[in-house]
């Protein structure tokens, strides 16, 4: 589909009023304004990624193996896992998860403990992701263990919960075959927001815009966005770090919609645990053809999630709803707390001052409890920041971070005063206003 078929169908067929977007349970939850909201959720299951990314994502850094093929059972090291992934690769087969499974259980014994792995104890007891293979049960779970609103010390003790649906896209992200497809994926999440108070965000990637068919970037979208199934997505989920910059010319025709249409937009912005395998990549800054490289695939990513690379962005498009999830990175706010400041945090609050729908959430940077004190002089020094932060749990299907749901608790009594900003104001702002 050329960009612009996709502007006139967009125009006419996808509502300018958010509120139109929510089921019928999110609607009457929305009314009676009694509600706390998660703004950085990732619902997704064993079906939607691929048995490498579960290696690299929890075994690297939740587990902190580093790389030793020595080690216990594990027989791959990180250097592997991105040297598989830049061959082509097939879907994971369930025979192969449960091999994972069996691998992650021998780490049960006390033998193994022993051997000094970081975490070990809180992760096995977590890896309920390679049993999921349906959305539902991945928010069940959510529900059951990591909701806000089970946070009785924090006064939102049965309030009803919002929270965003997070989409991933690991076909183009990492070329390689997923079980459940991105079609699939939009149908599953749209049913599921039909019975609980969920957001669907679609994963956004500009190569998307060359193929053909239902794959195809703006058919996607449209597809989303449209009241098939009695329900429509709600925003956009845009990741850098997989391998583009987020002012290729193929991403304007969507961000010209959002911003007309009210469309949140929420990108990556901080960490770069997965990211592009490539240590070369060719992508478009506008209509600009430029190649990133780096050292390490971090030092690639870390230069695709610059938030001034949203600047470009902003300025043709100045009313977009746009959120920098992670508010830089837990790496900035370490920097920070060293320094007394940091480049990327203080380009993003700079940023904030001349964009009125520019935000960012604190996600998963709630391990850290050192950062705690320094958010809260944020906050209170900088009124901007007051008004633009939201709050997110991130990656917590494994909780291979610590005691997250500990962490959350802590993190926002610590900040008890600005509770409410973090968790509703804002948040609604930002997804509904």
């Amino acid at each position: 589909m050329k960009p612009e078929e996709f502007l006139i169908k967009a125009k006419v067929t996808i509502s300018d009023n958010p509120i139109d977007r929510l089921s019928k349970k999110t609607k009457a939850i929305f009314e009676k304004q009694e509600f706390v909201i998660d703004v950085h959720c990732h619902l997704f299951d064993k079906n939607t990624i691929n048995i490498w990314y579960f290696i690299l994502r929890f075994l690297k850094d939740q587990l902190g193996v580093r790389g030793d093929k020595n080690n216990g059972n594990f027989n791959y090291t990180i250097d592997d896992v991105y040297q598989n992934i830049s061959k082509p690769l097939d879907a994971t087969t369930e025979e192969e998860w449960k091999e994972l499974e069996e691998i992650l259980s021998s780490f049960d014994n006390k033998d193994h403990a022993k051997e000094g792995v970081r975490g070990i104890g809180s992760v096995i007891k977590n890896r309920k992701l390679l049993s999921f293979t349906n959305m539902k049960s991945v928010y069940d779970y959510y529900i059951s263990r990591y909701a806000l609103n089970q946070y009785g010390k924090l006064g939102l003790k049965n309030k009803d919960l919002i929270i965003t649906a997070l989409m991933m896209d690991l076909e183009m992200g990492w070329e390689v075959d997923i079980e459940k497809s991105i079609q699939e994926q939009i149908v599953e999440l749209k049913k599921l927001a039909l019975d609980v108070p969920v957001l669907p965000f679609l994963y956004t990637d500009p190569r998307r815009a060359d193929l053909e068919g239902e794959n195809n970037l703006y058919q996607l979208f449209l597809d989303a966005f449209s009241n098939s199934h009695g329900q429509s997505f709600f925003g956009v989920k845009i990741y850098p770090g997989f391998g583009y910059l987020p002012s290729d010319k193929r991403l304007l025709p969507i961000y010209e919609i959002c911003e007309q249409k009210k469309i949140p937009v929420l990108t990556h912005c901080g960490g770069e645990s997965v990211t592009t395998h490539r240590l070369e990549i060719d992508c478009f800054r506008k209509g600009k053809k430029v190649s990133i490289r780096g050292q390490k695939r971090q030092d690639v990513a870390f230069k695709l999630n610059d938030p001034k690379e949203w600047i470009s962005v902003l300025e043709d498009f100045k009313e977009l709803k746009l959120n920098l999830g992670h508010f830089g990175g837990d790496a900035a706010w370490e920097n920070y707390d060293k320094n007394g400041s940091n480049q990327r945090i203080d380009t993003i609050l700079n940023m904030m001052g001349k964009y009125p729908n520019l935000y960012g959430d604190f996600s998963y940077n709630v391990i850290d409890t050192k950062i705690y004190s320094i958010f809260k002089t944020i906050l209170k020094n900088h009124p901007i920041a007051k008004e633009r932060a939201l709050f997110g749990s991130d990656f917590w299907v494994v909780c291979g971070g610590g005691n997250l749901k500990k962490r959350q608790e802590d993190f926002l009594y610590s900040l008890i005063e600005f509770k409410d900003v973090l968790t509703n104001k804002n948040p609604s702002n930002y997804l509904f206003y």
